[in-house]
């Protein structure tokens, strides 16, 4: 079963995940979380919990942007970090990363300052 959980104060889902019995699930929870079983297109980001149902979140143009470029951003962190290793070898080294990598990074490094919308992100290769 698919598991969601919640703030309690808020209804904000923290996670889901997935669990056999809900209440294994509610042995995990703090005291300020609680735990409701949903369903599987339930995330945290479509969706709040109201009176132990989980219902959809309205969001603004703004807000629907800002969780746009969020996403943006931990898949450009994520892309870094891939090539930390090269970056910590070559300086192990005492030598120069590569001319390529070093451009790679700086246009992961800058990409949402000069992407203009997040639904089309030329991404860099390597």
């Amino acid at each position: 079963m698919n598991i969601a959980i919640y703030d309690l104060a808020t209804g904000a889902i923290f996670q889901t995940c997935q669990s056999n019995k809900l209440e294994d699930a509610l042995a995990a929870c703090s005291n300020d979380q609680q735990c409701v079983e949903v369903g599987p297109e339930i995330t945290d980001i479509s969706h709040k919990i109201e009176n132990g149902i989980a219902v959809p979140i309205v969001l603004s143009n703004d807000e629907i942007l800002d969780k746009k470029w969020d996403a943006v951003r931990v898949r450009r962190n994520i892309l870094l970090s891939e090539t930390d290793w090269m970056a910590v070898r070559a300086y192990e080294q005492g030598v120069p990363m590569s001319a390529k990598v070093v451009a790679y990074r700086q246009a992961l490094r800058d990409i949402t300052t000069t992407a203009i919308d997040p639904d089309a992100i030329v991404w860099p290769t390597l």
